[in-house]
């Protein structure tokens, strides 16, 4: 087959325990060997670039293998490329893993998998019954542009390391920031859209505490979210907190605290139409505990702390699409 007659263009690029594995890091984030060559060369050939024209590209997905993040800005930056997926290192099911994410679920509802290539055979199965849904992936890590700028591993100090001690020039993409961040901590997309093309998830009804709160009190918030999407589909709702740092309380960085910090996620699957009201726990030791530099030990906090609840974090470059839920709660001396 030419491959002028393709419909779809999969291209895997990635490392391999020879680059990296218990015991041995990578020194960069660049493709090994003549990957790069390869992927821009192949980006060229479906988009119809350079010697080879065609009237309409060829859609690219991209399967990313590696146990971080790599230089994969040429696919990023193309407008053909419609999917990128970081697959990690995997089992021998990753091909079926990967067709069952690019082509749908058959069987029930997030139930058992049919065989794949039987299904339509086998029954009439159509979409509106919700005989096919989809999953939902969040990063695990934070997706650097570059990593010139980051600290030496043998640096203990957590200044820049992690998303929750990047600078916040650096999670909303001002220019300042040293450490360019291409996809946050948490990040991942969803084919489930509505019918305008917006995200099918929509998150409401956010329940808070509305007076002050001890430190010794646990803190329970609720959050509604709907699937208006076309399809059955799982969601991971994030929970984060941040320290809105009162002067009073934190004068000469006598106390300290992570910039974000991820307190609760719940995966969740709903059908279309289905909604789900999710509760998260802020626990005193746990979440609402701050490093006093004086004591040298964990203090309980005291001040404003800003709750963000959606599919992502918050003030991001990079969106998923779907909405955030902001409030504030106030925790106070007793």
């Amino acid at each position: 087959m030419a491959f002028k007659d393709l419909d779809l263009v999969v291209i895997t690029v990635g490392t391999g325990n020879k680059y990296e594995a218990e015991g041995m890091d990578r020194h960069n984030i660049s493709l090994p060997g003549t990957q790069m060559d390869m992927l821009v060369h192949t980006l060229d050939l479906a988009a119809g670039r350079g010697t080879v024209q065609r009237r309409s590209p060829i859609p690219v997905v991209l399967l990313v293998f590696s146990t971080g993040p790599v230089n994969v800005e040429p696919a990023v930056a193309d407008d053909n490329v419609k999917a990128i997926f970081w697959c990690g290192f995997p089992g021998a099911h990753i091909g079926e893993a990967m067709a069952r994410i690019m082509l749908g679920n058959s069987g029930q509802p997030f139930g058992p998998a049919r065989p794949l290539g039987t299904a339509h055979s086998q029954s009439n199965l159509v979409d509106s019954k919700g005989y096919w849904w989809l999953p939902a992936a969040r990063l695990p890590f934070t997706w650097y542009r570059s990593i010139e700028n980051l600290a030496n591993i043998t640096v203990y100090e957590m200044t820049n390391q992690t998303y929750r001690y990047l600078p916040t020039d650096c999670h909303k993409g001002q220019n300042t920031c040293l450490i360019p961040v291409l996809f946050p901590f948490g990040y991942g997309l969803t084919y489930n859209t509505d019918r305008e093309g917006s995200s099918g998830f929509v998150y409401s009804d956010l329940v808070k505490p509305s007076g002050p709160i001890f430190p010794n009190q646990p803190v329970v918030i609720y959050a509604t979210v709907i699937n208006r999407g076309r399809v059955a589909c799982e969601e991971v709702v994030q929970c984060y907190i941040q320290w809105m740092q009162d002067e009073s309380v934190w004068t000469n960085s006598r106390f300290v605290s992570d910039h974000i910090r991820l307190v609760g996620f719940q995966r969740i699957a709903l059908k279309v139409g289905e909604h789900r009201r999710l509760e998260f726990t802020l626990w005193p030791s746990e979440h609402l505990s701050v490093w006093s530099e004086e004591l040298n030990r964990m203090v309980p906090g005291r001040g404003q702390i800003r709750l963000s609840v959606g599919g992502q974090m918050p003030d991001q470059v990079v969106s998923v699409g779907s909405n955030l839920l902001i409030g504030y709660i106030n925790i106070e001396t007793p």
